[in-house]
């Protein structure tokens, strides 16, 4: 029980690598509340509300990331356009907007920041800002 969660707590933070795998944390994190660990409980809660409101349960996810969550199409259009909310490790903090954070967005290479953008017939290209 104890081994998930710190698991999960190390796909999180991202101790194995680079960046984060807010994917296998979930997963991680998940079984050990299921198994009834307190923190574990207690982070699920965390990962599963809303970024901009607190809202329980968000059912909707950063489509580019999957790290943020959102109650709904409104809070999510809010918070990738004017930023706000109760914030969070993985927003990029309450007054940043996610369109600015997010990592799928925003790649840093050698100081460059370069935004991705979606050509045509789906090939991604790179715009130097």
């Amino acid at each position: 029980m104890d081994a998930q969660y710190i698991l999960g707590e190390m796909f999180r933070n991202g101790i194995f690598c680079d960046h984060i795998y807010m994917r296998f944390a979930r997963k991680y994190i998940m079984r050990a509340s299921v198994q009834g660990h307190v923190d574990a409980i207690t982070r699920m809660k965390e990962l599963r509300s809303c970024v901009l409101c607190g809202a329980d349960d968000a059912k909707l996810a950063c489509s580019l990331c999957h790290r943020v969550r959102y109650c709904d199409s409104r809070c999510s259009e809010k918070h990738w356009c004017k930023g706000g909310g109760m914030g969070g490790d993985v927003s990029g903090g309450a007054g940043t907007r996610h369109k600015d954070t997010c990592p799928r967005t925003n790649a840093r290479s050698g100081g460059v920041t370069t935004r991705k953008l979606h050509g045509a017939f789906g090939r991604s290209s790179f715009l130097i800002l």
